[in-house]
């Protein structure tokens, strides 16, 4: 009897505290997991408007860039935590080590020989209203053309006066 009452209460402690993942905005990327209790969440009425910088290299070029996941955490939690749409705006500036994770998947394959894992996530963010730009400075320094760029990501003159300007606009770093 003592192991029954010990499993039943595992069970029941285990079924309380699953871990449900959910995708509110960007689906299969970026998961949060539902929480069983009562949290402090933003305030829906606010505007906000976030700037996610990424630099750094990876280098295993056949899995998903790190930080594209990890944006997408950033906008499906605002989204789970009540922040309607309409007051959620977001944009991603991708430089130096980063900027080869635009690259469409003919380029992607001439250099990396293989596809572009990143390009499905890329398709959502723009779903979602997501701006994506990449560093034309980035861009030059490691030999890339505009036309091996993926459809939808914006290239600006330099990482410096792309987030400049976005924080001149009202945009804050998340960093």
């Amino acid at each position: 009897m003592k192991y029954l009452s010990l499993f039943f209460f595992l069970f029941i402690s285990h079924s309380i505290f699953a871990q449900q993942k959910v995708f509110p905005v960007i689906q299969d990327y970026g998961f949060i997991i539902e929480m069983p209790f009562e949290v402090i969440n933003p305030d829906p009425n606010l505007d906000f408007k976030l700037l996610a910088e990424a630099y750094q290299g990876q280098e295993d070029k056949s899995e998903l860039y790190g930080m594209l996941d990890y944006f997408a955490r950033v906008i499906n939690a605002h989204a789970y935590a009540g922040v309607p749409d309409e007051k959620f705006n977001m944009a991603v500036v991708l430089f130096s080590g980063s900027a080869y994770t635009v690259l469409n998947n003919e380029e992607y394959n001439k250099r990396f020989g293989m596809d572009n894992p990143n390009l499905e996530l890329f398709q959502r963010f723009q779903e979602a209203g997501v701006d994506v730009f990449v560093c034309g400075q980035s861009m030059m320094k490691q030999n890339i053309l505009p036309e091996n760029i993926t459809e939808g990501i914006k290239i600006g003159s330099s990482r410096i006066t792309i987030s400049s300007e976005l924080m001149a606009r009202g945009y804050i770093s998340i960093f």
